[in-house]
Order: structure tokens, then sequence, then C-alpha cells
């Protein structure tokens, strides 16, 4: 192969620097071919080359990021949908706490569903939270302000990973935010097999990351961020995700529930015997003997219980009665808490729920939930028998369910 003379192609440099980019070398050479084509030009120096290919590789570079980063997000915003109303339905298993067949052993975990629509142009967000398929929270927002079926819109206690703001915000920002081009393409990834984009949507303070299916652009996952700036690990499954018109979407204001209490109190304590509780409760009371696994019953009590409630309802109201039961031995211990209804001073949040906000389970079952404390953690175990509700406080899960499984009526029980 004969090389000319003044070619780019003559410059031992250029060609090792650049054998392996055959495009570039030809851009080199044409560039050296027009400085020939000069009148006394000088020969292009290596330096001379190099920076004109940077500049080039520079400029195709970004031309080819633009147009990915364009055709990932125009694929993605076209599979929302034009239609006004945004629907979003996002689903997520609650680490906390799972339910417990109490005879097996089989769990079952806690399931939580949102339930989003969002009109952009009402700024209309309507938004419905089920945990193990029973609703437990709806709430409306509107220039109006916002309101619930429980009352003014607020976190509760064990509430916050189905009241994230950044869920909230996926119905009412993504489409917004694709459409603006303000998502952040965060790296590609491998979730259940399938190749994934991770996109960025920041709303003010509020952070979260999507994962788009590359071949459909359907949104997978939604991981909000944490406090510190980085991705909670906590995963919400994206189960479906649709624009609606109007007509087809439900943006009404939820119906009112009766005001649930918000907190509840233990007003007196009585000691009793096991035959006086037999004998003097109106309701079916439990125990589990007078040894349990080695721990020995210490006490039992009677107590008068109330129920608090936030303005405008009146601030306390009389309860019921419930009866506290304590086995120990040494650090083991379980404590039995019961009362015919579900009364907040025993941790039933709201009078109608469990510690974690989830649906009582149906009797059979148990709710169990870790509570981790400074020094250990304490287990809870809720569930219904034969009508009375029970709150079972212990040092290990095993030692709660096993509890679960000896109750028995204290009439009955010797």
């Amino acid at each position: 192969m004969s090389v000319k003379q003044g070619s780019a192609l003559s410059d031992v440099e250029v060609v090792v620097l650049l054998a392996e980019e055959p495009t570039l070398l030809a851009i080199a050479d044409a560039v050296a071919a027009t400085q020939r084509r000069r009148r006394r030009a000088p020969r292009p120096s290596l330096l001379v080359v190099v920076a004109v290919l940077l500049l080039v590789a520079a400029a195709t570079s970004l031309v080819t990021l633009r147009e990915g980063r364009a055709s990932i997000v125009d694929e993605a915003l076209a599979v929302v949908g034009t239609a006004p109303v945004v629907h979003a339905v996002i689903a997520a298993e609650d680490p906390r706490g799972s339910v417990v067949e109490v005879a097996t052993g089989r769990v079952r975990p806690v399931r939580i569903e949102i339930e989003s629509w969002y009109d952009g142009e009402r700024r209309l967000l309507r938004t419905t939270v089920r945990r193990n398929g029973v609703v437990v929270s709806e709430f409306l927002e509107s220039p109006e302000g916002s309101s619930s079926s429980d009352g003014p819109v607020r976190t509760l206690p064990g509430y916050e990973p189905a009241l994230d703001p950044a869920l909230s915000e996926f119905a009412r920002g993504y489409r917004a935010a694709l459409a603006a081009g303000t998502v952040r393409l965060a790296g590609e990834d491998e979730v259940g097999g399938r190749r994934v984009q991770w996109l960025e949507l920041e709303r003010g303070r509020l952070r979260e990351r999507v994962a788009v299916d590359r071949e459909t652009y359907r949104p997978l996952l939604i991981e909000p961020f944490s406090a510190a700036g980085t991705p909670s690990g906590f995963r919400w499954r994206v189960v479906e995700l649709e624009s609606v018109v109007r007509a087809n979407a439900i943006l009404s204001r939820p119906v009112p529930r009766p005001p649930a209490p918000s907190r509840g109190d233990v007003r007196a304590s009585a000691p009793l015997s096991a035959r006086q509780a037999a004998a003097r409760l109106v309701w079916p009371a439990l125990w589990l003997g007078r040894r349990f696994e080695g721990m020995t019953l210490v006490s039992i009590e009677r107590q008068e219980l109330s129920r608090g409630y936030s303005p405008p309802a009146p601030r306390q109201r009389g309860g019921g009665e419930g009866l506290r039961l304590l086995y120990r031995n040494g650090e083991r211990f379980v404590e039995i808490q019961q009362a015919p209804a579900a009364e907040p001073a025993y941790a039933f949040a709201g009078g109608r729920a469990t510690f974690s906000w989830n649906p009582i389970p149906a009797e059979g079952f148990v709710e169990l939930a870790a509570l981790p404390g400074q020094e250990r953690t304490t287990w809870l175990g809720q569930l219904r028998v034969g009508g009375v509700h029970l709150s079972l406080w212990g040092f290990s899960r095993s030692g709660v369910l096993g509890a679960a499984r000896a109750l028995r009526s204290i009439e009955t029980g010797g």
C-alpha cells in the first residue's frame, strides 16, 4: 500500500493511536488532505489532528447520548398515555410484620397496595391504601385542602411505608417529569431476569427512582430514596399505570367514617385471682394456666380503659374493661392483654386495626411483629379468639406464637 507524503497515514504516531478506530483514522486523513490543498500550509501536527478528533468524538457521543435519552423518555411517556387522569396501582410486602396461621405456623406476608388517581389540570389526587385487601385509609388532596375518611390527612404510627410522600408523587409527578425531560438516566440493571433502565425523579426534597423495562418501557419498580439521599432498598411493584378519561376516574371525596381514637390509656388496675377473673368478667377471659414453658404466672389485673380522640371530637371517652396477665422467668416473659373490643390501650390502632395498621386477622391467625428496642427486641402478637381481642407481648417470636397456641378459658383452665 502506497502512502502519500503529507497524509495522516504517513504519521506513525497517528496510525498507532487510531489503529482500532478506522472511522476516526479516515477523518484524520481527510483533515490532513484539506491542509495539503492549502498552498504553503505546514503539515498538520499530531496535536492538531488529535484535537480535531476529540472534538468530533465528543460531539458524536453527545448526540448519541441525547438520542438514547430522548428515545427512552419518549417511549416511557408514550406508555402512560395522554388522557387527563393518571391512574397508578403499586404494591409491596410490609417487612415489619406477617400473619401466621396459629395451628400450622404457615406465614402470610402483609401486602400493602396504594391506588392513586391524579388529575393534573384540576390538581386533584385521590389515594386509597389497602392492607391485605382491606381499605385502611382514603384521602383526597385538592387546591381547597385535604380530606380523608378519618378526618385531616396525617401520618399515623406504624403507617410510614404506606404513606411515604414519594409514592404519591409517582402518580402526580412521573408523567410530568417525563414530559418535561427532568428525569435523569441512572444506569442499567437486571431485575427478575429483565433488563431495566433506572430513571431518577426529583420533586423538591422528594426523590425516587423508577426501573423501566428496556423492551416494553413500562415501569416495573419504584424505590424511594432515604433521608441520606441513597436508594432505601424498599421497593414497590408497579401493578398498573395508565391514563384515563375523567369519566372513568375516581376523584370524589372519601366517605367519612366515625372518628377513630388516637390513643388509649389504662385508667385503673386492680389485682384478681384466676377464680375471681372467671367469676366477675362478663366475657370469656383466656390464660395459659399457672405455668407456661418454664414461666410462672406472676399477676392478673383487671383494668379500666379509656379512649382519647383528636379535636373536634371529645378529648376522652370511656372505654371498657380489660385483663392483663404476666408470666415471667428471669428475662423470659409473656404478657397477655385482652378485652372484648379492639382497645387502643392494648395496641389496637384506631380501635380497629393492629399496631401496624393492618386488618385484625381472622380467627385462627395471629399477626406477629418485631419491635426493636434499645436493649432487646420485643415481639407482639395480635389475634382474636371467640370474640376476645388479645395482644401478646413476649421475649421471642416462638414464645409469642406458642402462647397463641396455648390459650384457653380461665374457667376451664384449672
